[in-house]
């Protein structure tokens, strides 16, 4: 079943590890707030250091081909009181094969 990611650092870092297949991914929905080439050049660079600091590259080069294959999603763009609320803790917090188990930050 395809897989959608609710974070860009993290499930950058799982597909980087090998835990999930970038083809089992349908997209990300982002928290981020990205709207040019510089700002996702700002936030590969800290993601690299802080979530990606074992593959730098590899996550770099993940988090590309996802963008440049139209699968990663910012509500914030829109609505920047619009996105998933996740917990780090687990997996299954950050990733969800159907948009009905999101929980978005300003439901009500």
């Amino acid at each position: 079943m395809p897989k959608i990611g609710l974070s860009v650092s993290l499930c950058v870092a799982d597909i980087a590890r090998g835990d999930i297949a970038i083809e089992e991914v349908s997209r990300l929905i982002a928290g981020t707030r990205c709207k040019d080439v510089d700002d996702w050049s700002s936030v590969i660079k800290d993601y690299q250091e802080e979530y990606w600091s074992e593959f730098p590259d590899q996550a770099k080069a993940i988090l590309k081909q996802l963008i440049a294959d139209g699968k990663v999603e910012q509500p914030r763009l829109e609505n920047d009181n619009h996105h998933p609320l996740i917990s780090h803790s687990r997996p299954s917090d950050y990733w969800v094969e159907s948009e009905d188990e999101i929980v978005w930050s300003d439901a009500e």
